[in-house]
């Protein structure tokens, strides 16, 4: 959408220290640290994760508003655009 691969490197660090903090918190309070089990994940944690999308979507969204596509004919990139099919020009000598 942008453009800049900054913003998918942001997106992808943020991803990371969600992680590493979540485990951090884990590790303090003594709780095992297995990820397979889903049901001690914290539904405070997906609401705040859901927020700070939000908040970065709409900064995304207002740095890069969506623009309108305009329609591109380019004769040029089709080689059969000029060419009269089936009539033949005389050739002159």
């Amino acid at each position: 959408i942008t453009g800049n691969i900054w913003y998918s490197i942001l997106m992808h660090f943020f991803n990371n220290a969600v992680a590493v903090v979540y485990l951090f918190y884990l590790h303090q309070q003594d709780k095992p640290m297995d990820m397979s089990d889903t049901s001690m994940f914290p539904i405070w944690t997906a609401l705040i994760a859901i927020v700070v999308l939000i908040l970065l979507l709409r900064l995304l969204y207002k740095k890069h508003p969506p623009e309108m596509q305009k329609e591109i004919i380019d004769n040029h990139s089709d080689p059969f655009a000029n060419r009269n099919v089936g009539h033949q020009q005389p050739h002159t000598l």
